[in-house]
């Protein structure tokens, strides 16, 4: 038994991944403006600061990174006919996938920034 959005929810859930890919390419692009500007900084900044914004900027890549594949998934079921669910719980689980990146991810920049924070010495 196979199961076919109406139009308009096909539409909707190809917004949706086209969104995603957008979400992507910008955290992407932040991230990699990050590298730069650290790679620039690093001999006349603060090592560290310069080291954890380094690190900060590699997680908002894989972030990006992340958020890059799902859109596929999403496209398929606007596209596709007779596998709308199928390609809608692999656009799903491959969300799922992005979403826990980005939790360990989050929760690697409140370290960093708490090391941030702790060695800064009150300057």
């Amino acid at each position: 038994m196979s199961y076919e959005f109406s139009h308009q929810d096909a539409q909707l859930i190809d917004r949706v991944g086209n969104r995603l890919m957008i979400q992507g390419i910008i955290l992407s692009l932040a991230g990699l403006a990050g590298i730069i500007y650290s790679i620039i900084h690093y001999s006349s900044s603060d090592k560290l600061t310069i080291i954890v914004y380094a690190i900060q900027s590699i997680v908002e890549i894989l972030i990006g990174a992340s958020l890059l594949f799902a859109p596929s998934f999403f496209t398929r079921v606007a596209e596709t006919e007779g596998s709308d669910i199928k390609e809608l719980m692999g656009g799903i689980g491959q969300l799922n996938r992005a979403f826990m990146i980005v939790w360990i991810s989050l929760s690697v920049n409140l370290i960093l920034d708490v090391i941030l924070i702790l060695t800064s010495g009150g300057a």
